[in-house]
């Protein structure tokens, strides 16, 4: 298990995390919060941020989904991202690491924060950028950023 950060700023997109995971496809997402910019006028990222908030699961997505949906965003300033197993995690969930197998979070354009239960995953990220840090002692992934 392993929480990187990967401070190479908005030149990785989500597509660019997604593409370093080998089980996406046998993993359930969900997309816990986000604040994102669309690609083009077709996608309606309010609508989407607010089904993502409204749902105590996230917006839940297939694995093509998630894809579809990195590939609609020009930047997904902020979000948290998550892939499971079996049930989702909700936003009662104290730390997403309990119960998720992949934690994707955005932070303000800048910082990608991963959290990893498969070494693999994280290992992939540090070879593909190039300003990555481990985070030690571990710190906990809450559901939602803290509203300010």
């Amino acid at each position: 298990m392993a929480l990187i950060e990967i401070w190479d700023g908005p030149t990785v997109q989500l597509g660019d995390l997604l593409d370093a995971i080998p089980a996406i496809d046998v993993l359930g997402w969900s997309v816990m919060e986000f604040w994102g910019v669309a690609r083009n006028d077709d996608t309606d990222v309010v609508a989407l941020e607010q089904e993502a908030a409204d749902s105590p699961t996230g917006l839940n997505l297939s694995a093509n989904k998630l894809r579809e949906f990195a590939a609609q965003l020009l930047q997904l300033v902020d979000g948290i991202i998550v892939g499971y197993r079996e049930d989702p995690p909700t936003r009662a969930d104290p730390d997403l690491r309990t119960s998720s197998e992949v934690v994707i979070e955005a932070i303000d354009s800048t910082l990608w924060r991963v959290y990893a239960r498969d070494r693999t995953i994280t290992d992939r990220l540090q070879s593909n950028c190039d300003d990555v840090r481990n985070v030690e002692p571990e710190v906990a992934l809450p559901p939602v950023h803290e509203q300010s």
